[in-house]
């Protein structure tokens, strides 16, 4: 049997301690950590696994890298000796220094395995799962995937188990003896021993694949256990201010209702591996050498996420195609080129051409040349370039028609892959680009005089070249509203009681099927009501006036009960009369008055004596 025991020891010191570990039954098992820290070269250290070999020791550590301790293990009934073990190091530290360089390079050439190390015993089977009740967040299985759900900016806790159904015919599997490899999926790479679990931070909102593999004591690979990883990112798009709150003091305690669906654009969050990007968003391209000021070239790049880390353009035919849609009044012009994310670059066009038209360019509006205002768009025409579809010829020297006199060069067929474009320098000077990361479209105008303008691009890799070809799309739960006043929530409306006029902070969430949380802030005024009073009731003898009303508000509208529109009105008989009262913020008031006329009192006749 052949167990790994986890004692931090020196090899000064390593013969005082008890070679046991707590978790070991078996107390006859000698192992120690052994400080290798001398043997600085790759020569060295596996001079001193194959010494400590022939004892009958081992190591399951790997010396492919300077390392400063390993644990050595001995077979059954086979005690360690520190001080062989020392001795051995100064032998093989001496070796370092002395032994010629060829002698060195055939002696590891020779060695049968990386780090000299096989399985010193027949392999005993092990199938490695995942620890579920452990892992955080725990992990769902929908068909054959095992996808693990989780939150933008929080930490993954993958943790795995071992089952070992011949565990002891040769030597002891446990999960706290093992090495574990693991892979995630976004270029890092992870080695733990003895801790069957790892944690993992995500930086991008995204689809990941990772994958552990286990070595056990014995040098045995258990299978590799896969998992997706799906992180949800931010479902807010935008947000709208809403409109102000009314607020009326004379009704304290009224609800307001605030529609949430009115307040935010929220879609579900959506990942899918692309191998096509597209930037669409039309752009000037000035008239360079007479627009010093704006440049002479105009960059724009699209980004790829979805290949796998490190991942690079083999071949040209790795890259389908590249599609400019523009135009322009001159093709002798303009310089066309393509740089990928590490620098390296490829001329699709070059400064020929003649006087030939890409697209239905405007020609001379008359204005500046270097105001787009003054130059508008005219009609592009799609324009690509490949050396994976056929083609026959260069943009300059393609075929053309006549339009409106000008010679303008026919577009490239996107549907059918006709009438496409060679480089003017060919694509294997891409061949190395990382496909993950900026690519950049450059068009340079050189020449003066005239301009254009470019609508969109397109850069368009292998789909084949991508690792899987999967997506997802996380749904949004519910959304809510919180901050002052609000008392709770109907359907898609947020009650709100507002206390007091002013401009409040109010905290918008999206709780989506993953059940994480995002928000952002909105500030939400609330006004008071325009001040409607009339006043008391008025009174007035039968043939005079009453005047109704006041300005009190400014810039308000007025609605009375006659229909009359103004601040004040002028009534002559008994009755009851209202103005409605609304504010520039819409907020609305009314108030009643009742105008009462006496008749004048009957003649009294008095009698003189």
């Amino acid at each position: 049997m052949l167990y790994i025991i986890g004692l931090s020891l020196t090899a000064v010191k390593a013969q005082d301690l008890p070679p046991t570990n707590p978790s070991v039954t078996d107390q006859s098992v000698d192992s120690r950590l052994i400080d290798i820290s001398p043997l600085t070269g790759r020569y060295s250290r596996e001079l001193f696994l194959e010494k400590i070999g022939a004892l009958g020791i081992y190591t399951t550590s790997s010396v492919a890298e300077p390392i400063k301790e390993i644990v050595i293990l001995a077979k059954h009934e086979v005690n360690i000796n520190q001080h062989v073990v020392n001795q051995f190091i100064e032998e093989c530290k001496l070796a370092e220094e002395t032994t010629p360089d060829s002698e060195k390079e055939a002696y590891l050439n020779n060695r049968q395995t990386p780090n000299g190390r096989e399985p010193k015993m027949p392999c005993q089977s092990v199938k490695l799962y995942f620890d579920t009740a452990n892992c955080i967040p725990q992990p769902e299985t929908v068909g054959s995937y095992t996808y693990f759900n989780l939150c933008q900016d929080d930490t993954i806790h993958f943790a795995v188990e071992g089952v070992y159904n011949q565990n002891g015919t040769n030597y002891t599997q446990q999960d706290t003896l093992h090495k574990y490899s693991w892979v995630f999926g976004d270029g890092a790479n992870v080695i733990t021993h003895f801790e069957p679990f790892s944690d993992k931070f995500y930086g991008e909102a995204k689809g990941y694949e990772m994958v552990v593999t286990m070595t056990d004591t014995n040098n045995c690979p258990s299978n590799p256990l896969s998992a997706r990883v799906r992180i949800a990112g931010n479902p807010i798009q935008s947000i709208t201010r809403p409109d102000p709150i009314c607020f009326d003091a004379t009704k304290p305690g009224d609800t307001i209702q605030i529609n949430l669906t009115t307040l935010a654009a929220v879609v579900p969050f959506q990942y899918a591996l692309v191998s096509s990007q597209r930037y669409d968003s039309i752009t000037f391209i000035p008239d360079g050498p007479n627009c010093p000021q704006l440049g002479l070239c105009y960059n724009t790049p699209v980004t790829f996420t979805s290949f796998t880390p490190g991942q690079t353009l083999t071949s040209p035919s790795d890259l389908l195609s590249v599609c400019v849609t523009m135009e322009h009044t001159y093709l002798s012009d303009i310089n066309i080129t393509i740089i990928c994310p590490n620098g390296q670059q490829a001329v699709l066009h070059q400064n020929s051409g003649g006087g030939s038209w890409l697209g239905e360019a405007i020609d001379d509006s008359g204005g500046n040349v270097c105001d787009p205002k003054q130059n508008p768009p005219g009609t592009p025409y799609n324009y690509c370039w490949t050396e994976y579809y056929p083609t026959s010829t260069t943009l300059a020297n393609g075929p053309s028609h006549n339009w409106n006199g000008a010679n303008v060069k026919d577009s490239s067929n996107r549907i059918n892959h006709t009438n496409y474009f060679s480089p003017q320098s060919s694509l294997t000077s891409l061949i190395g680009c990382p496909l993950n990361g900026e690519w950049n479209i450059q068009v340079c105008d050189i020449v003066g005089v005239d301009n254009g303008y470019i609508f969109s691009w397109e850069l368009n890799l292998d789909p084949a070249l991508l690792p899987q070809n999967w997506q997802y799309s996380v749904s949004n739960d519910t959304t809510y509203l919180e901050g002052p006043g609000v008392v709770g929530q109907n359907k898609s409306n947020a009650l709100v009681v507002p206390t007091a006029p002013g401009l409040f902070e109010y905290t918008y969430k999206v709780q989506d099927e993953y059940g994480c949380t995002f928000d952002t802030t909105i500030s939400i005024e609330v006004i008071a009501v325009p001040d409607p009073s009339l006043g008391p009731d008025t009174h007035a003898c039968q043939g005079e006036t009453i005047t109704l009303g006041n300005t009190n508000c400014t810039n308000c509208i007025y609605t009375w009960s006659t229909n009359d529109k103004t601040p004040t009105i002028d009534v002559h008989t008994t009755g009851a009369y209202w103005r409605e009262v609304t504010s520039p913020e819409n907020c609305t008031a009314s108030d009643t008055i009742q105008a009462i006329f006496h008749a004048p009192p009957p003649p009294i006749l008095i009698k003189h004596l």
